[in-house]
Order: structure tokens, then sequence, then C-alpha cells
């Protein structure tokens, strides 16, 4: 049996042009732009367990999570038209942050040694 503990840092940056388009009567909605920002600091733990059937062959499965700081910043611009002329561009950001636990996934396999 084993067990591992090691940093965890993350980044993630979306930054995409798109055409998610609305349509309500006359009036048209997309949003243009969407930049997604997000980052992470934390502790990664992992265990498992090792099984030798032979000298130099063993099988073992290991599982794990992660406990980690989240900061998390969304910003889009919205155009809205109305029979085709724009009317009103709306700029926004959403910002998040806190804890977070999640798992990894159950490793299975087969170690062969020299």
């Amino acid at each position: 049996m084993y067990f591992g503990m090691g940093p965890r840092i993350a980044l993630n940056i979306d930054n995409f042009d798109t055409d998610d388009i609305s349509f309500l009567g006359a009036e048209t909605s997309y949003v243009k732009k969407s930049v997604n920002d997000r980052y992470q600091i934390g502790l990664t733990f992992s265990y498992g367990v090792e099984l030798f059937f032979r000298k130099n062959f063993s099988l073992h499965a290991e599982y794990g999570f992660n406990i980690s700081y989240f900061y998390q910043e969304s910003t889009r611009i919205r155009i809205t038209e109305y029979s085709g002329n724009p009317t009103r561009t709306d700029d926004y950001t959403m910002q998040s942050s806190g804890f977070e636990f999640d798992d990894t996934s159950a490793l299975l396999g087969l170690s062969v040694y020299f």
C-alpha cells in the first residue's frame, strides 16, 4: 500500500469569438466575444496498492483526489440588434472563487521491473 501527496497548479484560459445567437421576434441577440480565465492552486493526493505476482511483475490500483482554491473570471460581450440594426452592446464580467474538492480517475495497471 502507498500514499502520495503533491502540489496542484492549474491555469485555464479560453478566449474565443462566437455567434451564440438567440431570436425573440424582430430582436436578435448574440454573444460576440467570450473570455474565461480560471486559476487553481492546491494539493493532490493519491493512494493505492501494488501486488506482486512474480518477482518482476505486479498489478496496481490507484485512486486520488484534489483539494484546491480557485479563482475564475468570465467576460462576455453581447450585441443586441433590432431589425438588423445594432441597438445595444452589453459587456459584463462575472467572478467567482472558493475551495473545491474533486476526485481523480481510478487507475489500474501492470508493472514490469527489469
